[in-house]
C-alpha cells in the first residue's frame, strides 16, 4: 500500500504530534501539502505550518474527511497489535501498523519509530 498522495491528518501537533509529521515529510512517506492538522492552541499549529508547509484545519474535519483512526501510543505489545490484527507495511515507517481494513485503524508505536535529529 503507497501512501504517496494519500492524506493524514493530526488531531494535535503538540511535541508528539510535530515529530510524527516532521518524520513523515523528512523521509518523504507523506508531502507536506497532504498533511493536516489541528490543534487546540493556534499558535503551537500556526508555528508548525510556518516551519513545515502541512494545511492548517479544524479538528471536526479531520474526523469528517479523512479515512482512518490514529492510536498513538507510546509501547505497545505483540499482544496488543495482534489482538487488532495490526501489521506492519512495508511503505510506511517503521512502528506504524494497520488493522484489517474494515477497522479503518492505524496503530502508531512511538518507540519503534526511526529516530529524527530536532
Amino acid at each position: 500500500m503507497s501512501i504517496k498522495g494519500r492524506k493524514v491528518g493530526f488531531l494535535g501537533t503538540g511535541n508528539m504530534g510535530q515529530a510524527i509529521i516532521r518524520s513523515l515529510i523528512s523521509t518523504g512517506t507523506v508531502e507536506a501539502e497532504n498533511i493536516y492538522g489541528a490543534n487546540r492552541t493556534p499558535k503551537k499549529l500556526n508555528r508548525l505550518v510556518e516551519l513545515t508547509g502541512i494545511n492548517a484545519v479544524t479538528g471536526l474535519l479531520i474526523v469528517q474527511q479523512l479515512p482512518k483512526l490514529w492510536i498513538l501510543t507510546p509501547t505497545a505489545s505483540k499482544a496488543l497489535l495482534s489482538g487488532f490484527g495490526a501489521i506492519m507495511d512495508e511503505n510506511w515507517l517503521q512502528g506504524v501498523y494497520f488493522a484489517p481494513k474494515n477497522y479503518r485503524l492505524a496503530i502508531v508505536v512511538i518507540h519503534q519509530l526511526p529516530r529524527q535529529p530536532e
